[in-house]
């Protein structure tokens, strides 16, 4: 009997450790299913962000791009009816301005060639345009240089109706029929340029009418 009991009381303490050994292993291990549940929670809300700072970052873009494409847009130069007028009759008065020099009684103040010409006719008109009317209206004869004979050029009647009309890429058009004995029926076209630093006469054509 008394085997019995001393054997008890042996036995306590292991199954005491084995009982607390037990415990230890599910508190370690319902610590560690926390710790990944809290992990996966971390990666979770990470991922969120993640998402969420990507859209905000690809709103912000599209808006700069937005703002951008509307900063262009507004930064085009445009043109009114009245400021084309006036780059028609600036186009015209320096052609005038040209002739009355070289016609005048004050050889002083003569023009002495077409690129100097030219180079007075760039104010107003497109290089091109000035090269071609330099061209055009003035040439060198027995040994001076003066005007050439010819017809009235075809200029814009600013009394009358027209219609001005973009054509796009800083590029506008001034049309205006026109009905007399001396040009006949006509469309008048006046195409009107940005040089970068202001409008001007890129080119002037007729269309014929019935």
């Amino acid at each position: 009997m008394k085997k019995v009991v001393a054997l008890l009381l042996l036995a306590l303490p292991l199954i005491g450790c084995a009982a607390n050994e037990e415990e230890g292993q599910k508190e370690s291990t319902q610590m560690s299913e926390e710790h990944q549940a809290n992990k996966e929670k971390k990666e979770t809300i990470s991922s969120q962000d993640d998402t969420e700072n990507t859209s905000k970052e690809n709103a912000s873009k599209n808006r700069n791009d937005s703002d951008s494409s509307e900063s262009k847009t507004s930064d085009q130069p445009t043109l009114s009816k009245k400021e084309a007028k006036q780059v028609a009759l600036d186009y015209e008065e320096a052609i005038t301005h040209t002739i009355q020099v070289m016609e005048d009684d004050k050889e002083e103040n003569d023009y002495t060639s077409t690129s100097e010409i030219t180079s007075y006719y760039k104010e107003t008109m497109a290089e091109e345009l000035a090269s071609s009317n330099a061209e055009e209206l003035f040439w060198t004869r027995d040994g001076k240089f003066q005007v050439k004979p010819r017809d009235g050029g075809l200029t814009l009647q600013p009394e009358q109706p027209f219609t001005l009309n973009e054509l796009g890429d800083q590029t506008y058009e001034i049309v205006q029929e026109r009905n007399n004995e001396l040009i006949g029926h006509i469309k008048a076209h006046f195409k009107l340029t940005h040089n970068g630093n202001r409008w001007v006469m890129q080119e002037v054509t007729r269309e014929e009418l019935q």
